[in-house]
């Protein structure tokens, strides 16, 4: 039975749970989509650079949290700095398959979850708040990205139907999903859209923010 508790920083009795899914950062193996406009060091660069804002984001989050590698996991040297962070692997199968089997182990302890990837440095714990607040009122929250998926979706309960025999990778995600969502009949919200970083241009567009 899951319990509703005070959130306090990382702390596996917050009522709200942040599952990040990550790729280990050996080169050639994240961004693949990026090294083809920006060359595979640059690209490597570039994921080690969201890692990091992700890993700020992570660390001064109040709520518990869930870091699913795609490999093995960092060595303990090497982990981020988390109270009470949790360290797993990522299931087999597609992206639907290892978000089904991450939302189903965490939803079992908390009574929202939200889910990332370390794609979209635009995230800020505003963005997560806002989704947990919505969550309270509806079933499902989106981030869209401006690519036609989403950045980050939150569930109060499972909904294997909307992670599903689902065709990734396309600008018709989001537009699935909420049909999905329409079929069964569950409330929606969204966050405001964003912009993944895969190709050169999201990453260029980026570092010009930087500098602003």
């Amino acid at each position: 039975m899951k319990t509703m508790t005070k959130r306090r920083k990382n702390g596996a009795e917050s009522s709200t749970a942040l599952i990040v899914l990550l790729k280990n950062a050996k080169k050639g193996h994240a961004k693949t989509r990026l090294a083809k406009g920006i060359g595979v060091d640059a690209a490597h660069d570039a994921y080690l650079h969201l890692l990091s804002k992700t890993q700020e984001l992570v660390e001064a989050t109040s709520f518990a949290v869930y870091l699913y590698y795609s490999n093995e996991l960092p060595p303990v040297s090497a982990r981020w700095q988390m109270q009470n962070g949790n360290y797993r692997l990522q299931s087999d199968g597609d992206l639907g398959n290892r978000m089904l089997t991450a939302f189903t182990e965490v939803l079992a302890h908390h009574d929202h979850a939200i889910i990332m990837g370390s794609d979209c440095p635009y995230i800020t714990q505003e963005h997560l708040d806002q989704a947990t607040s919505l969550l309270e009122v509806n079933d499902v929250v989106y981030g869209p990205s401006l690519d036609g998926g989403y950045y980050m979706l939150g569930m109060r309960t499972l909904q294997p139907t909307l992670l599903s025999e689902m065709t990734w990778s396309t600008e018709t995600v989001l537009e699935e999903s909420l049909a999905r969502c329409k079929a069964a009949h569950l409330s929606v919200s969204l966050l405001e859209p964003m912009e993944d970083i895969d190709e050169a241009e999201s990453w260029e567009r980026y570092r010009a923010t930087l500098s602003e």
